[in-house]
């Protein structure tokens, strides 16, 4: 099940709920996670097989919010 990390604009329940609408009619995603009380706004998805981050960063677009690839230290060194 591969995870991914984004940063977002996503600001309150609100906006989170209507994301997560948008999301849960994709069969790919199986969970959406948001934390709020971070300045980040850590968006935390896990889908049920790899896919492109841009595709999800393009799904949260048309939900009208943005999401930025958040890459682990390992991912900064080995580009």
């Amino acid at each position: 099940m591969p995870k991914y990390k984004f940063k977002s604009n996503i600001k309150c329940s609100n906006c989170e709920a209507q994301v997560r609408e948008l999301l849960d009619t994709k069969d790919e995603i199986i969970s959406f996670n948001v934390n709020l009380d971070d300045l980040e706004r850590e968006v935390e998805i896990k889908t049920s097989s790899e896919i492109e981050e841009s595709t999800i960063v393009d799904w949260v677009n048309d939900a009208g919010f943005q999401l930025k690839p958040k890459k682990s230290f390992l991912k900064k060194l080995f580009k």
